[in-house]
């Protein structure tokens, strides 16, 4: 569980990153984005939709559930994304001494297995 500090200092440097890059992302983008929700981008796809249905086109969905994707993602790839959206320095030092060299373990029930580190 990640602590109620840690929550807070997420919410502000998430801010930074927002303030920092908004202007260089997609305009499709909808998550993670102030007033940009799943709701706008289900609407922005079925207009899509509609639209090609009605000029005769057809349409063709791929949905993929990347409910954990971030946990396979190489963290130096997203390091490299971070610099080339010229994010400031000491947030991406701070983003990668967070993502890098980390370990954790299980507890249940009063037991703890090993540490074990995160790839």
């Amino acid at each position: 569980m990640t602590s109620t500090i840690s929550k807070f200092l997420e919410a502000i440097v998430g801010g930074w990153i927002l303030d920092a890059a908004v202007d260089k992302l997609d305009t499709r983008q909808f998550g993670a984005l102030e007033g940009r929700s799943i709701t706008h981008a289900l609407i922005d796809m079925l207009h899509h939709w509609h639209a090609a249905v009605d000029s005769g086109s057809s349409v063709r969905v791929l949905f993929v559930d990347f409910a954990e994707a971030f946990d396979h993602t190489d963290y130096n790839l997203v390091i490299h994304k971070l610099r080339r959206l010229q994010l400031p320095n000491i947030i991406i030092d701070w983003i990668s001494s967070f993502l890098c060299n980390r370990c954790q373990r299980i507890a249940f029930d009063g037991y703890f297995s090993d540490w074990i580190s995160v790839r």
